[in-house]
């Protein structure tokens, strides 16, 4: 079975998702659409909005929303975790790193750009960062013993928009051992990688 993830050719919404799929070994392909085809793909998707996901061998299958498509892929690499309260905070966290994206998105489309990012920089990224620090387990992950998709999630954040910024100590040390993955780097070094 292979699935096909639908988004636009660039680094988005749809990076941490193929880094989850990448980390957990399923096999995915990936359907990059252009802005100039996009208003003739639009009509064809659930909501006319990307990323959507796709089975090659059930048409009935099409999954939209970046998140769901996201715990999709981590439970089915076991990147998600099987304890409810683990599950429940993995959630938390993922969406709040989602709020965070969503805010720098919502900066750097302002008509004030620079104004709206040194808010953000020294708002809500600062703020954000500064609670998810303090989340970090003794283990060095977001949840439980064991790597999950929320640190997979953090670690897209921070080499996307938290690139070249200083970090916390805890999740700086999360960010070295996510990057030191074997995974993480083969990814990272190959053209699926829309950050390069």
């Amino acid at each position: 079975m292979v699935f096909e993830l639908t988004y636009f050719g660039i680094a988005g919404r749809a990076e941490a998702i193929k880094l989850i799929a990448e980390v957990g070994g399923t096999q995915y392909t990936f359907t990059p659409v252009s802005f100039q085809d996009w208003p003739k793909v639009k009509p064809t998707t659930k909501y006319g909005q990307l990323p959507v996901l796709k089975n090659s061998e059930d048409e009935s299958f099409e999954l939209c929303q970046s998140i769901a498509i996201a715990r999709f892929f981590a439970r089915e690499g076991n990147l998600y975790p099987t304890l409810n309260v683990d599950a429940s905070f993995s959630d938390e966290y993922v969406n709040t790193i989602k709020d965070l994206n969503d805010a720098y998105f919502k900066a750097i489309f302002s008509p004030n750009k620079e104004e709206e990012l040194r808010k953000y920089y020294e708002g809500p990224f600062v703020q954000t960062l500064a609670a998810l620090e303090k989340e970090v387990k003794p283990s060095g992950f977001l949840v439980g013993t064991a790597l999950s998709w929320a640190d997979l999630f953090l670690f897209d954040l921070l080499s996307g928009v938290g690139k070249d910024k200083e970090l916390p100590t805890k999740l700086a040390a999360l960010k070295e051992t996510i990057a030191a993955n074997p995974k993480v780097i083969e990814y990272y070094q190959s053209d699926r990688n829309l950050r390069k």
